[in-house]
């Protein structure tokens, strides 16, 4: 059993009113305070086939050591105790009495983005009217950062080529074998939430540099959405196309290639190729358009300040 607290400051309280001795007598081993625990540095790392169970804030595939490891989320009470027993298990009397009330669910209708096409709006000059491109799908919702880009190289100085090679590696080690290297224009189509989790501006230079220049998916984390047009990625949600490739690969594996698709900026449409389906696509603004063409953020702040 490994303990760490969230900060120093709340390891010299732990040590002033006696927890934390507490806890060091009881056999646990000590960790420096911050955050290496959940992001998985440091000692006490998951090996291949091992289960742990932590009262951090996150367990993405990988994220806590290996990715054929199993983490799982609890409270402290609850992983003190399987600390004692040597499996999964709470506290052998309720710490509080729940009680259960009605559950109330709210729907709300969904919206097709399949027959109407609206048109594009005006694009900047050096914004391309049209991308035909490759779909490397990725068949699965809630598509971390971490299994975009491993929290193991985050604190690693590595160059855009290194980062690269590394992309995906924690949904799919097969990824990178699915890019066409001689094809910049490789459209990566996934489903719901995708770029969820931690933020990360890697998680988006990373497909950057593998050759990745379109992310399609069904929805994204803000967060995620804004590292992206931040760095120069281009994002689109468009679910019921997601749907339609979905369909055609029924259940195939983590990554597949699932045909050509065409975007068209100036008629706000893309389409399916192989199957000839046509969904609309929401206009990009002017903002969004100069941080492509300007490489993201940075090199469009750079620029502005040199008028």
């Amino acid at each position: 059993m490994y303990v760490a607290a969230a900060s120093s400051r709340v390891q010299s309280e732990a040590e002033e009113n006696g927890d934390w001795q507490n806890l060091l007598s009881a056999g646990a081993l000590p960790l420096p305070p911050g955050c290496g625990p959940c992001i998985g540095l440091g000692v006490g790392l998951l090996e291949d086939g091992e289960v742990g169970i932590s009262a951090t804030n996150r367990n993405f595939k990988g994220r806590m050591g290996s990715r054929d490891s199993q983490a799982y989320l609890a409270s402290p009470e609850v992983v003190a105790m399987s600390a004692l027993t040597g499996y999964i298990c709470g506290p052998k009397t309720p710490l509080v009495e729940l009680k259960y009330e009605d559950v109330q669910s709210i729907s709300t209708q969904k919206e097709e983005d399949g027959e109407e096409n609206g048109g594009g709006g005006k694009l900047h000059p050096r914004f391309p009217e049209e991308i035909k491109g490759k779909i490397i799908f990725c068949d699965a919702d809630n598509i971390n950062t971490d299994a975009i880009y491993p929290g193991t190289y985050t604190y690693s100085e590595l160059t855009l080529e290194e980062q690269g090679k590394v992309a995906m590696e924690n949904y799919d080690e097969k990824f990178l074998s699915f890019l066409d290297n001689n094809n910049s224009k490789n459209i990566l189509v996934s489903g719901a939430n995708f770029g969820s989790g931690s933020s990360r501006e890697q998680a988006a230079t990373a497909l950057l540099a593998a050759g990745v220049q379109v992310v399609i998916a069904s929805s994204f984390s803000e967060t995620y959405k804004r590292n992206a047009w931040n760095n120069g990625l281009i994002v689109l949600e468009a679910p019921h196309l997601v749907e339609v490739i979905r369909s055609q690969v029924k259940g195939a594996d983590k990554t597949v290639n699932a045909g050509e698709i065409h975007l068209d900026f100036v008629q706000g449409k893309m389409k399916h190729m192989d199957t000839g389906v046509e969904v609309r696509m929401d206009p990009i603004g002017d903002i969004g358009q100069e941080l492509i063409v300007h490489g993201g953020l940075v090199p469009w702040a750079a620029q502005e300040l040199s008028k």
